[in-house]
């Protein structure tokens, strides 16, 4: 696979998490940062990617700062909505595979049922607005595609729930925590390991995707719970620091899905995979994987 794959964005958590999968495994790929292209002006992506010989292109470029999209809007359209669709044609006049990833912000389901991949979508916020309009660009595109949407994700690298809790843990005598929105928090560890499956399975059959997959763990849970699982594997506390709130006490800019719990029958029919972990089990690994890791340096 050398030189076949190219990741856009090399500095957020989820590209981290692919570069360092994929040097594990000896993929070898080149990642390119918003130094070398510029997501905000959407009409340099052509030029710029005319001169690459790759044949997947990985877009890890997002907008995701969701309350600042509320009133940063043209950035938050241009990186998650416009800049995809400039990907999508340039990927489908050149024969290229797509790889997108999406959010369970394009949803406000309140039947707590798992949400599959043709769910109807209803955006509450302008950042989901944005990343849903950049689905539906690639989607109608002609290009082959794999969009992936993921939710709650965590990490070693960047800024996510899990290293925020770990620091307000650490320096805070008590911390709020929102109880009434429920998902699953998704390690990005196993993201990275289905992402790579698929690229196999597609320079292996030369196959043409046009597909959408929720990438999720098993079971559910609140903010809350999972700050409180957080605690107990990070700091074995018997007395906890965390507080319960609802949503309407911890108020944000944007409005928050009540309920973001991915199905993944799709995913596991599609790969052939007998069961996954719960999100329990994956913090677990999580935690044994990384608990000699300074996590309080930002």
């Amino acid at each position: 696979m050398k030189n076949k794959i190219l990741i856009l964005g090399k500095n957020g958590q989820l590209a981290q998490s692919l570069i360092s999968q994929f040097k594990k495994k000896k993929i070898n790929l080149k990642y390119i940062s918003s130094k070398e292209l510029d997501f905000n002006n959407p009409k340099k992506i052509s030029k710029f990617l005319i001169k690459k010989n790759f044949e997947i292109i990985i877009n890890c470029f997002a907008y995701t700062k969701v309350d600042a999209a509320e009133k940063d809007r043209s950035k938050c359209r241009n990186i998650n909505e416009v800049s995809p669709m400039y990907l999508a044609k340039f990927c489908g006049q050149n024969d290229k595979l797509l790889i997108h990833f999406s959010t369970d912000y394009i949803f406000s389901k309140k039947k707590k049922l798992p949400i599959s991949e043709n769910e109807k979508t209803n955006p509450i916020n302008f950042y989901g607005k944005t990343k849903l309009n950049g689905e539906r660009a690639i989607v109608n595109s002609k290009c082959n595609f794999l969009i992936f949407r993921l939710s709650w994700t965590y990490s070693k690298y960047g800024k996510n729930f899990l290293k925020t809790i770990i620091k307000l843990l650490k320096n805070k005598k008590k911390i709020n925590v929102v109880g009434d929105q429920v998902g699953c928090p998704t390690n990005l560890d196993f993201v990275s390991s289905i992402v790579e499956t698929f690229i196999r399975k597609y320079f292996k059959e030369k196959k043409i995707f046009k597909e959408i997959f929720h990438i999720s763990h098993n079971r559910s849970c609140s903010w809350f719970n999972f700050a409180k699982e957080i605690e107990k594997k990070f700091f074995g506390r018997k007395k906890s620091k965390i507080i319960k709130v609802s949503s309407k006490e911890f108020k944000t800019l944007a409005k928050r899905p009540k309920y973001s719990k991915f199905s993944n029958y799709k995913l596991k029919k599609y790969l052939h995979l007998k069961n996954l972990s719960d999100w329990r089990v994956e913090l677990n690994k999580f935690y044994k994987k990384n608990k000699s890791v300074n996590f309080f340096k930002f």
